[in-house]
């Protein structure tokens, strides 16, 4: 729940293009390897997909799968220049909140929640 606001640090990290993605918009890489990982698609992914169904070895792929290679595009805001790694949950984001107010928004809810198991009891 925290990368949200850890993200708000990162001002070149694309925000908006997380914000935007669906849930359809993240690939299998690394399944060749038996280390399955799931990431944004992107060309820097798709080209590793590429290399994995052309067999490519470990050695081959560490330079695009490497955290090296995902550091540069994050701290960069260049999403085609890295690897991003996130779940399916991506299409469900809908704002980057501060810590603050997500324990804010999670106490509210908490409170509702209580209030509709008080009405039924």
């Amino acid at each position: 729940m925290f990368i949200k606001d850890w993200l708000n640090s990162w001002t070149h990290f694309p925000k908006g293009r997380m914000l935007e993605s669906p849930e359809t918009s993240t690939v299998m890489v690394m399944q060749s390897l038996g280390n399955p990982a799931r990431a944004l698609r992107t060309p820097w992914t798709e080209k590793i997909l590429e290399m994995e169904g052309q067999g490519a070895s470990l050695e081959e792929l560490t330079p695009m799968i490497s955290g090296q290679a995902g550091a540069h595009g994050w701290q960069e805001g260049k999403v085609d220049e890295g690897i991003f790694y996130c779940g399916q949950v991506v299409g469900r984001i809908n704002d980057v909140p501060t810590v603050e107010e997500l324990i804010q928004n999670v106490m509210a809810e908490a409170k509702e929640v209580k209030q509709k198991i008080d009405q039924v009891f």
